[in-house]
């Protein structure tokens, strides 16, 4: 399939996708608006969750959006999930360089966390969606 069929195609594994970008974003956001409000006022330890939820579930949100725009084929969507992890990871590690700016560890493991998350993801959709090819 050429890239410019590949980039206007909808099919399952697209839908799937973005479905997956969809509950990640809304995670993300029903943890910053309504998550961490709560701890914070409840004064709960969730080791951390509510401080790097933005880290973890966001780079997922963010991994399977761009698989979703590129509609992306496994070699590529194992690229992406690497170099966003990578540049989470990295963002981290240059913050401590930039004025105003706090790195934090924690958002560091997080992102790993999001990282491997996302690729559990997006192996569980690719296995499922050849196994909808061959049958």
């Amino acid at each position: 399939m050429n890239q410019r069929h590949k980039i206007f195609t909808w099919d399952r594994r697209r839908t799937a996708f973005v479905l997956t970008f969809l509950l990640a974003f809304a995670l993300t956001e029903f943890g910053r608006t309504v998550y961490r409000p709560f701890v914070y006022r409840a004064g709960l330890n969730d080791f951390g969750i509510a401080d790097t939820m933005g880290n973890h579930i966001g780079a997922v949100a963010q991994v399977f959006f761009i698989l979703a725009v590129m509609n992306a084929t496994r070699q590529e969507g194992l690229i992406v999930i690497g170099v966003v992890t990578i540049g989470y990871v990295g963002y981290e590690f240059v913050q401590r360089a930039l004025p105003g700016s706090v790195s934090d560890p924690l958002d560091a493991v997080a992102s790993v966390v999001g990282g491997v998350l996302s690729l559990t993801l997006f192996i569980l959709i690719d296995r499922l969606m050849r196994k909808e090819q061959d049958a």
